[in-house]
């Protein structure tokens, strides 16, 4: 965690990624665990929208998930974004939700089409972390 998200919405925020976790675990086409980071991640493939604001006017990029953890997202993406820009990313691309998830870039790294982009959650996962373990059980 890095900063805490702006309050309005903050406990949507957290459900939204704790939904989001529960999915990519359960889809996962492979787990990784944690090298540089002690979360493990979750890879599977499947669409995200990223916003530059946290507005609804705000254009809209699509992006495929790489991987994920409750601490980030590692998503490929056709343009270079600058590391330390906060973005917006709506985890359930293909639903119509206003939420918007704000993160950190930490790394661009270039691939044969395009980018892998590495972001932090700028929500307080701690939280998270509690609610993920009582979903699933743990």
């Amino acid at each position: 965690m890095i900063a805490e998200a702006p309050v309005r919405g903050l406990a949507e925020m957290k459900q939204e990624l704790v939904r989001f976790l529960v999915a990519t675990r359960k889809r996962s086409s492979a787990s990784v665990p944690g090298r540089r980071r002690s979360a493990e991640r979750h890879r599977r493939t499947w669409p995200l929208v990223v916003t530059m604001g946290p507005d609804d006017d705000e254009p809209q990029f699509s992006a495929a998930l790489h991987d994920a953890s409750p601490e980030g997202v590692g998503f490929l993406f056709d343009r270079r974004l600058r590391v330390g820009r906060t973005i917006y990313l709506k985890l359930f691309g293909y639903m119509d939700s206003p939420l918007r998830i704000p993160a950190v870039i930490r790394h661009v790294t270039p691939r044969r089409h395009g980018y892998l982009v590495g972001c932090e959650f700028a929500v307080d996962t701690d939280e998270v972390y509690v609610l993920l373990e009582s979903c699933l059980g743990g």
